[in-house]
């Protein structure tokens, strides 16, 4: 399985985000998904109020959403608008095999840390 995602200097799709977002009133952080429609007009998804799965390619792009959220909860002054540049990332599944005996069980019958220390999550 893998992901490809990208960020995109688009003023219609950030201005219909910041819409959308006024109207049911976030305050923080969410993932506002929009897809242009056949004859291009941007079209709602979905809203989800936390961090997106994607949040390591926004910070990556120069947009620091947690550390932001955190001055904002916390009372500091925040930018209204933070420039980002354009990238693109590639996120994949890696299967990866261990010999029984390297992972530990615990009680209840759950793997312990070291399956996913060993299976490289990250």
């Amino acid at each position: 399985m893998s992901v490809a995602g990208r960020t995109l200097a688009d003023r219609e799709l950030q201005d219909t985000a910041a819409a959308v977002a006024r109207a049911i009133g976030l305050t923080t952080v969410a993932n506002i998904q929009l897809k242009r429609t056949a004859d291009g007009t941007p079209a709602l998804l979905e809203v989800n109020p936390r961090f997106s799965g994607a949040m390591p390619l926004t910070v990556a792009s120069g947009v620091d959403m947690p550390s932001l959220t955190l001055d904002l909860v916390l009372g500091r002054p925040v930018p209204a608008h933070v420039p980002f540049r354009e990238v693109a990332m590639v996120r994949y599944l890696e299967d990866v095999f261990l010999d029984p005996a390297e992972i530990i069980a615990v009680p209840g019958g759950e793997l312990g840390d070291a399956v996913a220390a060993g299976a490289g999550a990250g």
